[in-house]
């Protein structure tokens, strides 16, 4: 029996996925899906993934949100990208055959995009940053956790695919008392993030419009769950 296992960061990522209660770096079952927060990068993803497996998962997801490393892609864009790409110049492809049966699942008015998706060690924190990365590797988008999936799936000949929305577009960076007041696992710490405010005031709009484009991230994932269902549109009679 085949079982999708879907890896998120951060807890408001997996509740896009399922409104059922997310337990922090532990399984939990939805259908015949399997769902886990991982927490932020790819130390954290690739364990995960290789928890997944281990529980039975036959095809990987990584879920989630990313950012937009040109102008091109714009917050509640969906990303479907047709390779991953590592710091080191190396690629995994996703898996063809999933990916395509997801696209015929997914309602047109959606804006998908199809470019690499990177993944960076670090969070880009200007713009220049993005800039640079996207000259040089060309890839539309970035996150801290697919790669880290993907080599997971690689590894076991599993069938992978990256489904994420844009939350920070090009020009719209993550404010820094915002980074300063979360967890790992994307919980903020609610005094800390009073304190950064209190300190950097001209943050708040930037939380305010950060806020927003999460909102439109999530309605996309959202839609996604709704159009292609829990499976994702792996149908059970696929196999490699």
């Amino acid at each position: 029996m085949s079982r999708v296992g879907v890896i998120a960061a951060l807890s408001s990522e997996a509740n896009c996925f399922s409104e059922k209660s997310t337990r922090l770096n532990q399984i939990i079952e939805i259908d015949q899906s399997l769902l886990i927060v991982s927490g932020m990068g790819a130390t954290n993803s690739g364990s995960a993934a290789q928890k997944l497996i281990s529980a039975g998962a036959s095809h990987l997801v990584s879920w989630g949100t990313a950012g937009a490393l040109s102008s091109a892609a714009q917050p509640g864009d969906l990303l479907l990208p047709e390779s991953i790409l590592s710091d080191n110049g190396q690629a995994l492809k996703v898996d063809h055959h999933w990916r395509q049966q997801l696209l015929q699942q997914l309602p047109s008015k959606l804006k998908i995009h199809h470019a690499p998706l990177f993944q960076s060690n670090t969070v880009l924190t200007n713009q220049e940053q993005k800039s640079q990365l996207y000259l040089r590797t060309s890839a539309l988008s970035v996150d801290m956790e697919s790669y880290a999936i993907a080599s997971a799936a690689a590894q076991k000949q599993l069938p992978f695919i990256v489904i994420r929305s844009i939350v920070d577009s090009y020009d719209t960076l993550i404010p820094t008392s915002a980074m300063r007041s979360i967890d790992k696992f994307g919980r903020t710490k609610l005094f800390s993030l009073i304190l950064n405010l209190v300190k950097n005031p001209s943050d708040i709009p930037k939380l305010i419009l950060l806020g927003d484009h999460f909102k439109q991230a999530r309605h996309t994932l959202k839609l996604v769950t709704a159009s292609a269902g829990i499976s994702l549109a792996q149908k059970s009679e696929y196999h490699l």
